[in-house]
């Protein structure tokens, strides 16, 4: 392997990787106590409610961090100047389907399935960067997916 990649940025890589597992579990307990306390509620009502909660909350920190941090206020403001929306849309409806996997996390009894099987779709976009966008596939990238692939074996035996 070339050492590129045997660098101080794998250690964010796996931070962010351990993020994404808390926050997964953390949400997946967070649904199991509303649906306790709200047992008539349909499981998808109940994904969207700890959603929006959740965006609510998260986007009134967030608002508050834009008030408070010096020349946030004007960052902010460029941006509704320049309208370039493609990013805010890109991330929108990277959250919005989210859902989906709340959604799931009801119907399963171990949440670590949920988690692993959305992994799934880097193997489909790595598929549309080579076939449709023409990159040029790499060792690496093969060697993630080998790991993504088994990483979804082991937790499933």
């Amino acid at each position: 392997m070339s050492m590129k990649y045997l660098s101080s940025k794998m250690f964010f890589i796996f931070l962010v990787a351990c993020g994404t597992t808390g926050y997964t579990i953390f949400d997946s307990q967070a649904q199991h106590v509303l649906r306790e306390a709200y047992p008539d509620l349909a499981k998808p009502v109940v994904s969207m409610t700890f959603y929006s909660t959740r965006g609510i909350c998260l986007s009134t920190l967030m608002g508050l961090a834009v008030l408070l941090i010096p020349g946030e206020k004007k960052n902010f403001a460029n941006f509704f100047k320049e309208r370039d929306w493609k990013p805010f849309a890109a991330g929108a409806f990277a959250s919005l389907t989210y859902i989906t996997v709340l959604m799931a996390m009801n119907y399963v009894t171990n949440v670590s399935y949920v988690q692993v099987f959305r992994q799934l779709g880097l193997i489909f976009g790595l598929l549309v960067v080579i076939f449709i966008l023409k990159e040029r596939p790499s060792l690496p990238k093969f060697i993630g997916v080998i790991l993504i692939i088994s990483g979804l074996i082991i937790t499933v035996l």
